[in-house]
């Protein structure tokens, strides 16, 4: 019986240990500390907006996003991820996919790739994937 019970105990703590449905993401928080330099806003069907390093620089600490805005053509490329200002923001792991959250609004999925950014508005932890969102592109 003793066996029996340390078996069922053992196996309630790796699963308790296991589901992680929401839990913050200490690996991509490291992976976001620094500058990083927005660099595209693209869209499979629409709009794509392409940035010089240092027209929008994004410095991400332990829990704030700080933005400078250095771009000169606003009238040109409009669509921007955020506005120069300070934001809190979290990443949140969801069903193993780290999503961003500003100022506690979900902002996309996040994802690191060649490493680049991306921001993927178009996927979100309770619709799944939406068609025709920007994935908003930033590089060191």
């Amino acid at each position: 019986m003793k066996v029996f019970l340390s078996i069922c105990t053992l196996l309630t703590l790796s699963l308790i240990s296991c589901n992680k449905e929401d839990s913050k993401s200490q690996l991509t928080l490291d992976k976001l500390q620094g500058e990083w330099h927005y660099m595209a806003f693209v869209n499979g069907e629409g709009p794509q907006c392409f940035y010089e390093r240092g027209d929008k620089i994004y410095t991400f600490s332990e829990s704030k996003i700080f933005v400078e805005d250095n771009y000169e053509l606003h009238n040109v490329c409009v669509l921007t991820f955020l506005a120069e200002a300070e934001y809190s923001f979290e990443v949140l792991t969801i069903d193993g996919s780290d999503y961003l959250y500003i100022d506690d609004v979900e902002q996309g999925r996040v994802r690191f790739i060649d490493g680049k950014l991306l921001i993927e508005s178009g996927f979100t932890s309770n619709e799944g994937e939406l068609a025709d969102a920007p994935t908003f592109q930033f590089e060191r």
